[in-house]
């Protein structure tokens, strides 16, 4: 048997064994996958997981750093914040509307703080912010000022449910978003606490 026969035999054999080896290497990895309850998503997020599925946001967890517990933050049905941190229309949580030149609250708007007592028991890295809003009638100076009694008025009774109030901040909007000479049914939508959600 010629050099060249030898060569060429060892070549082969080392080939042979390279590929023997990655198959087991490739065949260990593919044995040692974590199952779904190991991941990041678990059970849940795999099973709703679809590649196809562009709207598809996975979980994320929040860390406790005090207690070391990990809270589950579900974000595929919640709206995205805007640049301030801030998120709009959560559904759950419904504005507070008031009366004509009235700040105090009415008793079938009560029921509406509990949605946001649960929210915040949820949601413990949020905060919210009561923004209150005026119809159009009256001057900019009286709607500002009456919006921030609307606002407070909300925080204060928030608080009296049970809200931590460092968990509530105010401002006033006063008739700066309102509708013009609209009617009797768009001012009464006007005159309200809007529920902003803070995530920074």
């Amino acid at each position: 048997m010629n050099i060249f026969s030898k060569k060429l035999i060892l070549a082969v054999a080392g080939a042979l064994l390279l590929f023997s080896t990655g198959c087991a290497t490739k065949k260990a990895s593919r044995d040692a996958r974590p199952t779904p309850d190991q991941t990041l998503l678990g059970d849940r997020g795999a099973a709703e997981y679809n590649p196809t599925d562009s709207t598809y946001v996975p979980p994320t967890y929040v860390t406790d750093v005090t207690t070391s517990t990990h809270t589950l933050i579900d974000q595929r049905n919640t709206p995205s914040a805007n640049q301030n941190g801030e998120i709009r229309n959560v559904p759950e949580l419904q504005s507070i509307y008031f009366g004509f030149d009235r700040s105090a609250i009415d008793q079938k708007e009560r029921s509406k703080f509990q949605a946001i007592k649960d929210y915040l028991a949820k949601n413990p890295q949020y905060r919210v912010i009561f923004e209150g809003h005026c119809d159009w009638r009256g001057t900019a100076e009286y709607n500002m000022a009456l919006g921030s009694r609307r606002a407070s008025s909300a925080k204060k009774y928030a608080t009296t449910i049970g809200i931590d109030p460092a968990k509530v901040d105010v401002r006033s909007k006063g008739s700066t978003q309102a509708v013009e000479r609209g009617s009797e049914e768009v001012m009464a939508k006007d005159r309200r606490a809007e529920i902003v959600v803070l995530v920074k």
